[in-house]
């Protein structure tokens, strides 16, 4: 194996470095709050249960964080209400019925902790039926908008889905998701001072959106702004870790490319390894993960990834160069 390999290989994925996946976007509904004990001092790590009462039956886990607080995303907005149930040791606590509006984060009334059987979830949470079927059918209308503008971006229609988008932002106060779809938008058309500030305005609504410190990390990634790339993904992970979510593998991925970048290999091979571990089937992480072991010299450790890289995408991207490092293995 020649010096000129070797150098052929690491400018090929310093190159591959540059390319973040895309972070999964937030969907149309989430709600925050906090659980206290009867003193009103807030509960860490207590167990959230989130039930969707409607025309289908969802149900998601969560923890609170250090400071007794969640934050909840992905939320379907019409056909039902949430309810959230949080427990710690013999206590318990329940929210009232929740019509969760479409954008950013609902605020839900504190949850009291208590000994004995929750309280009975307070039906309809101050609507009458009408008001709560006014606003489904008003949500249900802006969410086929948001729906159609995120068709027209993935159909690389971006003017379209930025003009749909900014429609839909006006009419739903401190729309977060709005922001991270214009973003998202604007940095496909590689319009990135525009993207930039479309995600900070995300963060300003929505301090905890791990989508949009997600989005900024690719895009000072692109830009080779790798400490400020670096310092968003972070940020990312933190949020996620406090909600009690798992690992992203997506994130981690994310946050070890920006490493592998920054020259950090050691550190990077540590992400990646996370990453696989969440997700054995991301067939980028087990590349990436193979090509920072080889290159930090632990030849025979990369074996394993880069043969499990060829498994799940025989013909990607990467193949040939996963090829050719395995032919150096012996």
């Amino acid at each position: 194996m020649t010096v000129t390999f070797i150098g052929r290989v690491l400018a090929g994925a310093l190159a591959l470095g540059l390319l973040v996946a895309t972070p999964a976007h937030a969907q149309m509904g989430s709600i925050k709050g906090k659980v206290v004990d009867e003193q009103g001092q807030p509960v860490p790590d207590a167990d959230l249960t989130f039930d969707f009462i409607g025309d289908v039956n969802r149900q998601f886990k969560g923890k609170t964080d250090k400071k007794g607080e969640y934050i909840r995303a992905g939320l379907q907005v019409v056909g039902g209400r949430w309810r959230v149930t949080a427990t710690k040791g013999d206590l318990t606590g329940r929210s009232g019925d929740l019509d969760v509006p479409i954008g950013s984060a609902f605020p839900v009334p504190d949850i009291v902790l208590k000994a004995g059987k929750p309280p009975a979830a307070a039906s309809g949470a101050g609507l009458s039926k009408e008001e709560a079927e006014k606003r489904n059918k008003r949500n249900a209308e802006l969410e086929k908008s948001f729906n159609e503008a995120k068709a027209a971006s993935d159909a690389g229609n971006y003017d379209d889905a930025i003009a749909k988008l900014t429609a839909v932002a006006t009419q739903v106060e401190k729309c977060g998701p709005c922001y991270v779809y214009i973003g998202d938008a604007y940095l496909k058309k590689k319009d990135l001072d525009n993207a930039e500030k479309s995600f900070l305005k995300a963060i300003e609504f929505d301090p905890k959106s791990t989508d949009s410190y997600n989005a900024l990390a690719t895009l000072y990634n692109e830009q080779k702004k790798f400490d400020q790339a670096s310092q968003m993904s972070a940020k990312a992970n933190e949020l996620m870790s406090a909600t009690g979510a798992a690992a992203d593998p997506i994130a981690v991925y994310n946050q070890g490319v920006i490493l592998w970048n920054q020259g950090k290999g050691p550190e990077a091979v540590t992400q990646f390894q996370k990453s696989v571990a969440a997700n054995p089937k991301y067939a980028d992480a087990q590349y990436m993960l193979g090509l920072a072991l080889y290159s930090t010299g632990k030849m025979a450790e990369a074996k394993a990834p880069l043969e499990e890289y060829l498994k799940l995408a025989p013909t990607g991207k990467d193949a040939d160069t996963a090829k050719a490092l395995l032919a150096t293995i012996k």
